[in-house]
């Protein structure tokens, strides 16, 4: 009779617990889904990604208008032990009057607790690239992601999935999943707000030396807003697919830079984008012995440099 009861009792409990999962009890939120796809970050070993970015703006002086058009398509791939990514693609577009249509390729690794890039543009020679300030062995550590999320910017990457988590940023989940890469994949919707956005940023500049993130001064975010797209692959829990709209924030960026030289600027789209199409297929990855030899004695250049003069 016992027996009995102990199954009925089981049965009962199965019931309940189907009942409230069809009902969503246990359905995905946002804030769990990005909880879990953090914790899998941290120990994804190598990540490959199409990354993409467009901008579209003017500026103008007096009753002269100049356009400014600039897209950038890459194949990245990084891995984890030890930090080395490889980056090759191209950047077209116009600006100030000049053409693009250029390939570039570049290498980054920790060299002596800083991260260093090692960059070809067109048919130039290899160049190395060391940050204009040089952070302590332990804040770039700290940057590159021991602790946290070494595929993204660690120090400022888990600061935006801790706020989203507790809820200070808005995150929707979208009702209905959508395919990423062929695989089924769910839909955050984001906005962050001004404040948290500069003070994302200037925690990203703080983290680079102001080197891989530098601010205008007199930066005031406060009135602009980035929205953000995030998809995360169902079955891995890893993103899949973000896409962030910065045409606010680009507008006061440029206006901000352009204050006092007496120009004004004007930014109509300014879009990045991201898929990530493979996860832990990539064990290790060096930078090829002819770069590191080319770029011996070179010279410290921006991304731009020698693509547009004067700029």
């Amino acid at each position: 009779m016992k027996s009995k009861r102990k199954i009925a009792l089981l049965i009962a409990a199965l019931l309940f617990v189907l009942c409230f999962a069809g009902c969503g009890l246990f359905a995905p939120t946002a804030g769990s889904l990005i909880k879990k796809m953090a914790e899998n970050l941290e120990k994804a070993g190598s990540v490959k990604a199409d990354v993409s970015m467009e901008y579209e703006g003017s500026v103008s002086y007096s009753m002269l208008t100049a356009p400014i058009g600039i897209k950038m398509d890459f194949d990245v791939e990084a891995v984890r032990e030890p930090v080395v990514s490889h980056m090759k693609g191209k950047v077209d577009g116009s600006l100030y009057g000049f053409s693009i249509d250029v390939p570039v390729e570049s290498y980054a690794r920790q060299e002596g607790g800083e991260y260093v890039s090692y960059v070809k543009i067109s048919n130039g020679a290899w160049s190395r690239q060391e940050p204009e300030n040089s952070a302590s062995e332990s804040d770039t550590a700290e940057a590159a992601g021991e602790g946290g999320t070494s595929l993204i910017d660690g120090k400022t990457g888990l600061a935006l999935l801790q706020k989203i988590i507790s809820g200070e940023i808005k995150a929707e989940l979208a009702e209905e999943t959508e395919m990423i890469c062929k695989k089924e994949a769910y839909r955050l919707d984001i906005e962050i707000g001004g404040e948290i956005l500069q003070q994302l940023l200037e925690a990203a500049s703080e983290a680079s030396s102001g080197n891989a993130v530098s601010l205008p001064e007199g930066l005031d975010l406060s009135g602009t807003a980035a929205y953000v797209e995030l998809w995360i692959y169902k079955e891995e829990k890893l993103p899949a697919q973000i896409r962030i709209d910065c045409a606010a924030l680009g507008n006061t960026v440029m206006q901000t830079l352009l204050k006092e030289e007496d120009y004004n600027g004007v930014t109509e789209k300014f879009e990045l984008q991201a898929v990530f199409t493979e996860y832990n297929t990539i064990d290790s990855m060096e930078i090829p012995e002819e770069v590191l030899k080319e770029a011996e004695g070179s010279s410290s250049e921006g991304l731009l440099d020698g693509i547009l003069p004067g700029i």
